[in-house]
């Protein structure tokens, strides 16, 4: 049997060439048996007949539509598919293998190998999309559709997993910095409140050294950070992540504020905190003091390399507690 569009031969029980994607019409399907009937058949019927093929022929199903429409633009189809299916490939790939060069302790908890497996299932569902479009055959479709689906329920495990980890490594690093600190104890016998002498001195120094603090924009020393090392600075912005340790607390703070009234731009802030100090929590309005110590850079949780400015505060001071 011929397609009536293209003239390919086609098979007698297809439904749609698989040259042109048209769809294979009763008519022709059933030209034989129609000639062989019209010498017997009378002439209402084969008129009632013809009527009931053209209805059928013109009231196509939506899954019929759609593998007529697929198979009719099957070309442009294909190549479009595998262009975009490269390119999530090589997107994936790109943050998958910086992912594993710079798999370290410091930038990486351990087990974080969650966002790995994920990036891996992209990947081979972009393979298997691939062979889709080439083959252009459906049980590769269903494969790839898996493996897709596969990675949409393992991206908000593995991003709740690793957060967690990432916490818990930067909690550990401080018990460690605090394990390896060589500090001389000299313990009195007999504990006294400071005198009005001591008291007055660190007063005195605490507010020479927060005059002596100046306030840059986060850009410059974004733009310039060896220029501006080792200076001090003075900061005002919001806690957006706190970890907290009787050694030393670690703080992300947004210090540019918006005309709407939120801050962006983070900071990474370390602090020893003192004793009379206030507990800082996230979402508190805080100014701090200190010493820029360049960039540092740290691993997201989705796999990303961020890098950062980074603080040492000797004065922190809560402006505004969250509700």
């Amino acid at each position: 049997m011929k397609c009536s569009n293209c003239g390919n031969e086609c098979n007698d029980n297809a439904k749609f060439c698989e040259n042109c994607g048209s769809k294979i019409s009763i008519e022709e399907k059933s030209n034989i048996d129609t000639k062989k009937q019209e010498t017997t058949m009378p002439a209402t019927d084969r008129k009632e007949t013809f009527e009931d093929e053209q209805q059928k022929k013109a009231e196509l199903t939506f899954k019929e539509k759609l593998i007529s429409f697929l198979y009719k633009y099957k070309k442009p189809i294909q190549i479009i598919g595998i262009i975009l299916f490269a390119i999530c490939f090589l997107f994936f790939a790109f943050i998958f293998l910086g992912f594993i060069l710079t798999l370290d302790e410091e930038l990486h908890p351990s087990g974080s190998v969650l966002p790995l497996i994920d990036f891996a299932v992209i990947m081979v569902g972009s393979i298997f999309g691939i062979i889709t479009c080439l083959k252009y055959d459906k049980k590769y479709l269903k494969t790839t559709i898996c493996l897709f689906l596969i990675s949409l329920i393992l991206y908000p495990i593995s991003e709740v997993v690793y957060s967690k980890l990432q916490n818990q490594d930067l909690k550990n690093q401080t018990s460690i910095i605090q394990q390896d600190e060589t500090t001389t104890e000299l313990i009195t016998e007999t504990t006294t409140e400071p005198t009005t002498v001591d008291t007055e001195y660190l007063k005195k120094q605490e507010k020479e050294f927060k005059q002596s603090c100046k306030t840059y924009s986060y850009k410059t020393l974004e733009r310039e950070p060896d220029k501006y090392k080792e200076e001090h600075v003075k900061f005002t912005g919001e806690v957006i992540q706190a970890i907290d340790s009787d050694f030393m607390c670690q703080y992300r703070i947004n210090v540019t504020k918006s005309e709407y009234g939120n801050y962006t731009d983070t900071i990474y802030v370390t602090y020893f905190p003192k004793d009379d100090d206030k507990k800082i929590l996230e979402d508190d309005i805080v100014t701090f003091y200190g010493y820029f110590d360049g960039m540092y850079t740290y691993q997201s949780a989705i796999g990303a390399t961020v890098t950062v400015p980074k603080v040492s505060a000797e004065y922190i001071q809560i402006d505004k507690m969250a509700e």
